[in-house]
């Protein structure tokens, strides 16, 4: 058993029946694999940071600091948890085999009487993208579990981009997709693996485009 491992038992027999209540929000511990995705893909580079940050912490912060990494979850059909949230942090928390993570219902579709009808109610508030490194798939296609999702090097990118002043941060849900599939179409993968710095000016000059302005965190001309 490893110290994180250890760690996270001890963690999860304190809370007893897995609630607890912090900042006016309830909390509860859950296995990393039974929290389902609502995207097909992360940034394997950008899990690697993460999963690094896990490591780093010390025993003292590490309860605090999952529980402000707590997953967003929405239930669905079955009362079935899925997170609209957090997936690189859960997949980093797989890779670093934590066995649990704190999460938070944020909202309850259960009771719609159907699974299209629950996969209507999220793509309509867009707690879904149901494309996958820029091909479009059905719900059916998204992963049962966090084990399942692929690597979108184009996702890393996109970050990478807008942390040089590329686009703006906001709270949009899946915007670092957005213009992964934007710069998707415009600069060769063999270019960003090859020649990052360059890469990285091109898209610079490509976000400010006219072609961009309808893509939320646009920074303008």
């Amino acid at each position: 058993m490893t110290r994180r491992h250890f760690l996270f038992t001890l963690i999860s027999l304190c809370v007893c029946v897995g609630l607890s209540k912090t900042s006016n929000v309830q909390l509860a511990t859950i296995a990393i694999k039974e929290l389902r995705p609502t995207q097909a893909a992360v940034g394997f580079k950008e899990v690697e940071k993460k999963a690094k940050k896990i490591l780093k912490k010390q025993d003292g912060e590490f309860d605090a600091y999952l529980r402000k990494e707590a997953i967003p979850v929405v239930l669905g059909p079955g009362k079935q948890k899925y997170m609209i949230d957090g997936h690189h942090f859960l997949a980093a928390a797989y890779k670093q085999k934590l066995d649990k993570v704190y999460y938070e219902i944020v909202e309850d579709l259960s009771m719609l009487d159907s699974e299209q009808a629950f996969w209507d109610r999220m793509i309509q508030t867009k707690r879904v993208y149901l494309k996958r490194n820029g091909q479009s798939i059905q719900p059916k296609d998204l992963p049962k579990d966090i084990g399942g999702m692929v690597d979108d090097p184009y996702r890393t990118f996109a970050a990478e981009v807008r942390d040089e002043g590329g686009f703006k941060k906001s709270s949009i849900p899946f915007i670092e997709f957005m213009w992964a599939d934007y710069f998707r179409d415009l600069i060769p993968l063999k270019v960003i693996l090859e020649s990052k710095e360059e890469a990285v000016k091109r898209a610079l000059t490509l976000s400010r485009d006219e072609k961009a302005r309808q893509l939320p965190g646009y920074l303008g001309e």
